[in-house]
């Protein structure tokens, strides 16, 4: 057994990034609601999404829990998936159902999670919940994610959608200069740059 102290979720991170830093989406094992918060904050800092599951009460009380601690840091990379069901892993298939969709394709709310068991909350907790920026998975007479949002507010399918044209902008301007030996600032030079416009035709 390795015994020696932990350096600390983020620094970890930040190993496991500069040996392999080719992926987006961050899970973690660990319902520690000081994790889920460092591993959030790591998350918005390296423009990653991470999705972190708690089963903390805290965050059926209005103003209290992690998520709402990353709602206060307008966490826009980071998400909480409140839950009473440990065992589900409801925040990791709701990463993995969305990440097989193809970006801008699909919102992350009101979908159906293999594994995960809805949860059965009050009016008071369900909205203690929303208001701390938490996504629940309830049934409505149909089991569905509710809320397709980080814990900032704001629409994970767009988080991901931004994420998506960066690294596609980057790479095709890449290849641009690349493959030709001189920009020159003329207009056959703007006219490849302004095959970017495709992109963002794509993105809209």
């Amino acid at each position: 057994t390795d015994a020696s102290p932990s350096a600390g979720i983020a620094a970890d991170l930040a190993l496991a990034a500069a040996d392999d830093n080719d992926w987006f989406g961050l899970l973690i094992d660990s319902n520690s609601a000081a994790e889920i918060a460092a591993a959030g904050a790591w998350a918005l800092s390296n423009e990653r999404i991470f999705g972190g599951l708690s089963v903390d009460t805290d965050n059926y009380t209005a103003s209290d829990g992690v998520a709402y601690t990353l709602k206060s840091a307008t966490n826009t990379n980071a998400y909480v998936w409140a839950t009473r069901d440990s065992l589900g892993c409801g925040e990791s298939g709701h990463m993995g159902r969305q990440f097989s969709r193809t970006p801008g394709s699909s919102t992350w709310a009101h979908k159906q999670i293999s594994g995960a068991t809805a949860d059965s909350l009050t009016s008071s907790e369900f909205a203690a919940a929303r208001a701390n920026g938490a996504i629940t998975y309830v049934n409505d007479g149909v089991v569905h994610t509710y809320d397709g949002w980080a814990c900032s507010g704001r629409y994970l399918d767009i988080t991901r959608g931004i994420a998506w044209l960066r690294s596609s902008i980057r790479t095709a301007v890449l290849i641009v200069l690349v493959n030709n030996e001189k920009i020159a600032f003329t207009n056959a030079g703007a006219a490849l740059i302004d095959e970017l416009q495709a992109l963002l035709e794509q993105a809209d």
